[in-house]
């Protein structure tokens, strides 16, 4: 009876062991540099396959590694609090809406405002178009939003703010695969440059939560490797004539700087440099150009 007891708890170890092993994408670690130094000790765990300590790894490095954003200290915090007061309990409103699953989109920057909030009672649908109205659809998916909850989260110190960003994020990869039916909505070429610096910006915020797991860095990083690979498969007339390609190009510009540990990232680099130089010559006048307007 001992031994049939035994065999259960050693075999539900077993299962519990794989299932976890099988949450780690092998074929994500193909894409990175390990001739990189500082990747060193991830590479040498990948090498003997030990992918679950490699993960660990990795996540460690990440949020030791210095932020592209997000430079501020703990001593800074007192002094913004009290400085733009407004400005941060705006953002925590903002937060707690998110929280929520209700959205609506006042940023003064913002391309499409909205006045209508809208609350999704259930799981998010990142295709939904209420109200008839496509701009809708297209701000969702920027994901300017999450910056809130990195900022909430940094002033209050709470884990939902961290844990609603981590599952939004797996939510959204999981349900928007690179697809052509989706490329007029969630997959448009101007929200994906847009989501790189934004989905950046708010993981420097949470990336010390104990949400954030080597599990969801992997699948995260994997996914703006996604991103930089969609943009930089395109660059047609339209882009290279209009503020699009500017905000695409930028996005992959972000991303060869912040994600340097990619094999790509050098190529994506120059390649970015290229395209916004083509941006610039085609959509910026010279300046005998534009003395001629007013001759």
């Amino acid at each position: 009876m001992f031994l049939k007891y035994l065999y259960c708890i050693v075999s539900l170890i077993l299962i519990s062991t794989s299932s976890i092993a099988q949450k780690i994408d092998s074929h994500f670690f193909e894409l990175l540099d390990f001739n990189r130094q500082e990747l060193k000790k991830t590479a040498e765990y990948v090498g003997a396959n030990n992918l679950k300590v490699a993960s660990k790894e990795l996540l460690s490095y990440y949020r030791k590694k210095n932020n592209t954003f997000l430079n501020i200290g703990s001593e800074d915090l007192d002094y913004i609090e009290s400085k733009y007061k407004q400005e941060v309990e705006e953002s925590i409103e903002t937060a707690n809406q998110v929280l929520n699953q209700n959205f609506l989109f006042r940023y003064e920057w913002d391309m499409e405002k909205t006045n209508v909030p809208y609350q999704f009672k259930k799981e998010i649908d990142w295709s939904l178009i209420p109200f008839g109205d496509e701009e809708w659809c297209f701000m969702l998916n920027r994901h300017k939003f999450w910056i809130d909850l990195g900022k909430a989260y940094l002033f209050t110190g709470k884990e939902k703010y961290a844990e609603a960003f981590v599952n939004q994020v797996t939510h959204w990869i999981d349900n928007n695969p690179q697809d052509k039916s989706l490329k007029s909505l969630t997959w448009r070429r101007i929200e994906a440059g847009i989501r790189c610096e934004n989905w950046i910006k708010s993981f420097e915020y949470i990336k010390n939560s104990k949400h954030v797991t080597p599990e969801f860095l992997i699948k995260f990083l994997k996914s703006l490797h996604q991103h930089a690979e969609y943009i930089n498969s395109s660059f047609n007339y339209f882009s290279k004539t209009s503020n699009w390609g500017v905000i695409e190009y930028n996005g992959l510009f972000t991303l060869s700087n912040v994600l340097s540990e990619f094999k790509k990232s050098a190529k994506w680099g120059v390649e970015s440099i290229e395209k916004l130089t083509t941006c610039i010559n085609l959509q910026v006048l010279s300046v005998s150009k534009k003395t001629s307007i007013f001759m």
